[in-house]
């Protein structure tokens, strides 16, 4: 308002919304000296002229997406038009349009397209290949910038200045069916007419979220079956287990769902394991059946499943873990602090260089339900899971789980056990934090030393004998642990002691999690290198395959399996998979 026509809002009228009512927005307003008017609730009259307007937009918005027979997750493009065309639209209340009272001339309507239209936009030679078609059909939705587009295609929605419409499309039938596809016959690509320049630029802007996948849309010249993209990859922020499991669950035999374990050629045992883990919780006494109070919205929860093997790939145990969901989690009312620790692997191997120096031991201990041993400060309630045997009332007042204590996938679960670990080392058996990985404990005994390092519920011990005797002992009497011996497998990675009179070594390996990534993205039968990636190597796309087509999910899933296996044991490989991933 003020760089247009040196003018200053003096008072806004709105009403109770949160957008309207934080502390940020009253701050903002009370510095720019401009008065906030606030409606009564359900007092839709004090605040007649917006609210009206909005009942004038949703109507044009409805209209404009029966019309254009387009689907309803395209509201906001359709609400976005419908505002660029009441701006251009004579109103009866002045003889000028709200575009010229506001910029002082007429808007241009030339480039104006009906909602919902079938077009083709141009597909920029940055884009694609030689002989592939240069034209994609698209619907347009909207309006951006200065004779620019918003189109949807594949799914996705694009800005661009160069599209195309071919006269009497629907009406004529052109476009025929073939197959799964449909292509525009010749005699009709001969009426085309131009509405953009030649020199237009396109790019993605956004990803419409849907619960289907996109539908394969044709292209100008392409009768070829080209498969359904599910969805561009989440990129989120990997919890320590949630990481680790990302990078590690290459198994085919541990199934997704618990109806998929019990149906399984394993159910048996995944029953057992399934059983241990809810008497595990039960013991612990996680949590207490009561009735869902009002207001309340409980998380959900499901089953997850692992089985756990050695160096040399044999079955140690089959493992069920009860998680909660906690996406569902609500900030400020289930979770507030959520950073956890974890032991970092370069911690881990300088410990371990160490231990090979000194010819000090390394243990490992697994804790049982390590979640489920701190207890939680705030009010979580969680639906019944699948295998307990209670009461399932539906509506107000139904029983759910109320938790006393934490469980996995939790947010702050992770915190409040890390938690709980500190003060039963630190307080209890003397050990101290490390400074600079506070994953990392150390106590000192003579000329000595015993390292604790800690993974979620996985823990080495390093040191001299009894003094690893005597701190496994101590954990003991806290927590519920199962005692593995000496360490051969942590964390993916073998570890190799070898001790003679000449020297002590350690070697880690991670051959068994290179083979399965190996038959995951069926490479058994790709050839060995000795350099990963010669430096002066220019990485390019595949010929004839569109952006739009690579499926990026497997792409990044293969990443980040080369990204862990770098993290762990092979730096070498590290300049490779920077190239991969840029």
């Amino acid at each position: 308002m003020e760089n247009y026509h040196d003018k200053k809002i003096k008072a806004l009228r709105s009403d109770n919304g949160g957008e309207y009512t934080s502390h940020q927005f009253a701050k903002f307003l009370c510095d720019s000296g401009i008065t906030h008017e606030k409606t009564a609730p359900y007092s839709t009259e004090q605040n007649g002229v917006s609210e009206r307007a909005n009942r004038t937009l949703v109507g044009r918005v409805k209209a404009m997406i029966l019309d254009g027979k387009t689907e309803d997750r395209l509201w906001a493009e359709a609400m976005h038009t419908a505002v660029y065309l009441t701006n251009r639209s004579p109103t009866s209340a002045k003889d000028k349009t709200p575009y010229e009272l506001w910029v002082g001339q007429q808007p241009d309507l030339s480039h104006l397209i009906p909602f919902g239209t079938t077009v083709f936009y141009h597909i920029r030679k940055i884009k694609r290949t030689k002989w592939p078609s240069s034209g994609e059909q698209c619907q347009v939705v909207g309006y951006e910038g200065t004779n620019q587009y918003c189109v949807l295609a594949r799914g996705k929605i694009k800005k661009t200045r160069d599209i195309r419409m071919i006269k009497g499309l629907e009406d004529r039938q052109a476009i025929k069916t073939v197959g799964e596809e449909q292509v525009t016959s010749n005699e009709e690509l001969a009426g085309v007419m131009d509405l953009g320049s030649d020199t237009g630029s396109d790019e993605d802007t956004e990803s419409v979220k849907k619960p289907t996948p996109a539908p394969v849309l044709p292209t100008l010249a392409s009768t070829r079956s080209r498969r359904v993209i599910a969805g561009k990859f989440s990129s989120t922020r990997f919890g320590h287990e949630a990481f680790l499991a990302t990078a590690c669950t290459l198994d085919p035999d541990e199934p997704p769902s618990y109806t998929a374990a019990l149906n399984s050629p394993f159910a048996p045992e995944w029953s057992a394991a399934i059983e241990e883990e809810l008497k595990s919780v039960i013991e612990n006494q996680t949590w207490e059946l009561v009735k869902l109070p009002k207001g309340r919205t409980p998380v959900k929860c499901r089953w997850t499943f692992r089985v756990k093997r050695g160096a040399g790939g044999q079955v140690i145990r089959y493992k069920a873990r009860l998680v909660a969901k906690g996406f569902t989690q609500r900030y400020g009312i289930d979770y507030l602090e959520t950073f956890a620790l974890v032991v970092k692997l370069i911690s881990l191997r300088i410990i371990l260089a160490l231990a090979a120096a000194r010819n000090y031991e390394v243990d490992q201990t697994d804790i049982k339900s390590a979640y489920l041993l701190a207890k939680l400060d705030e009010e979580i309630y969680m639906d019944i899971p699948e295998g307990l045997i209670a009461e399932k009332d539906t509506g107000p007042g139904r029983k759910v789980c109320k938790l006393l204590k934490g469980l996995y996938r939790l947010k702050q679960s992770g915190r409040t056990w890390n938690q709980e670990w500190d003060r039963h080392l630190v307080g209890m058996c003397g050990f101290v934090r490390s400074k600079d990985d506070h994953a990392v404990y150390l106590k000192k005994k003579n000329d000595h030393y015993c390292w604790v390092l800690i993974w979620v519920d996985d823990v080495l011990w390093i040191g001299p004998r009894a003094m690893v005797n005597e701190a496994k002992a101590q954990l003991a009497k806290q927590f519920p642990v199962t005692d593995l011996g000496t360490a051969h497998f942590f964390l993916g990675i073998e570890i190799i002691r070898e001790r003679n009179p000449f020297g002590h070594r350690i070697t880690l390996s991670q051959s068994a999690y290179i083979q399965k990534v190996l038959e995951r993205f069926n490479l058994e039968d790709a050839h060995t290198v000795s350099t990963p990636l010669d430096p002066g190597t220019r990485l390019q796309g595949t010929p004839g395959t569109l952006d739009e087509e690579a499926d990026e999910t497997v792409y990044r899933s293969l990443i980040g399996t080369l990204m862990y296996l770098m993290l762990c044991t092979r730096p070498d490989i590290a300049f490779a998979v920077g190239a991969l991933s840029r």
